[in-house]
């Protein structure tokens, strides 16, 4: 519950009745209990079949994953492959140079070459204060079409030519 106090000003009375009006809307939503349980219900459908989808993915292409029993997202560790491509990309390495392993530096190149060129975005795991470099965050809570398209995107970020 909350108020606007004002001295009867109607420019100031418009703010606070949007507010309750809004309240109102989130009340009768909520005591739409056959609503929701249906939306929870097919939430968590979505979010079961979305997940093992994903696991799906990273078992086939050997990507190490944290398993997760509840949320919208997985840590998974990106294969060193996806670092090297990244590199060679950017000159860094020649063409039958291959990363050795994931520094603070690689992670943040690897990211930013998958965001810039594979058009897939998934936040690093330093923007969640991951002590190991490689590993990110991906959230599965999307359409089926749009977590084939970005597991496929995924999928390039580590494919050598």
């Amino acid at each position: 519950m909350h108020a606007i106090v004002h001295r009867n000003e109607p420019s100031r009375a418009i703010w606070g009745s949007e507010l309750l009006d809004f309240d109102h809307i989130i009340a009768d939503f909520l005591a739409n209990h056959a609503f929701v349980d249906n939306l929870l219900s097919t939430s968590r459908k979505n979010l079961a079949e979305n997940y093992a989808l994903t696991t799906e993915f990273f078992d086939k292409h050997s990507v190490e994953y944290v398993p997760c029993s509840a949320g919208h997202y997985i840590w998974f560790k990106l294969p060193i492959a996806a670092s090297t491509k990244a590199h060679r990309a950017l000159g860094a390495l020649q063409a039958t140079e291959v990363a050795k392993l994931w520094t603070k530096e690689t992670d943040l190149t690897a990211w930013e070459h998958i965001v810039l060129n594979e058009r897939v975005y998934f936040p690093t795991g330093q923007s969640f204060c991951s002590t190991e470099p490689g590993w990110f965050r991906f959230t599965f809570a999307i359409t089926k079409e749009q977590l084939v398209l970005a597991l496929d995107r995924i999928g390039n970020s580590f494919k050598l030519d």
